[in-house]
């Protein structure tokens, strides 16, 4: 009898396992962040799931499912004011404006599935003076899902942090 249960409690507890596994390893509701405090200066290292980006901008000029450097190049307007209107910086309560240095697209793992290609794109606040007193918002992504999490590593000084945006929470 108990060989029995035990039996049952571990049939039970793969299948609970095996049913939470593709929700804990799919790559999508994540973009990544370096974020680097310097001086003048905020800078921003942003990796973002190219579908996901596609979906929400529309940057698929030919429709064949997949977005060419030349596509992502043409829409580069967009997509800084799309970032612009997603990722905020103040500091001392004044609002930095979004800088938009580059964008690349790059195949990399992203879980144990595999491959998938992601957007790389550094971004930079600027302000005229240290910047202290910072406050930032990242908001990539919440339009097509509430639950979009970026996922940061946030350097001032000598410190590192780590730090999770959602589309309710802000760094202070």
């Amino acid at each position: 009898m108990k060989r029995e249960c035990i039996g049952r409690l571990a049939q039970f507890l793969t299948c609970v396992l095996a049913a939470t596994v593709p929700a804990v390893a799919h790559p999508g509701n994540i973009s990544y962040s370096l974020i680097q405090v310097e001086g003048d200066t905020v800078h921003q290292e942003l990796k973002i799931l190219i579908n996901e980006l596609v979906e929400a901008l529309e940057m698929d000029s030919d429709a064949d499912g997949l977005l060419s450097p030349d596509e992502l190049n043409a829409h580069r307007e967009r997509l800084a004011a799309y970032l612009d209107g997603k990722i905020s910086v103040s500091v001392n309560e004044t609002s930095l404006p979004l800088i938009l240095d580059s964008v690349a697209l790059r195949e990399e793992e992203v879980t144990d599935l595999g491959t998938s290609t992601l957007l790389h794109a550094t971004v930079r606040f600027q302000h005229s003076g240290p910047i202290d007193n910072l406050l930032m918002r990242c908001r990539i992504l919440d339009d097509l899902d509430e639950r979009h999490d970026n996922f940061a590593k946030i350097t001032i000084g000598a410190v590192t942090r780590p730090f999770l945006f959602t589309p309710r929470n802000e760094f202070h």
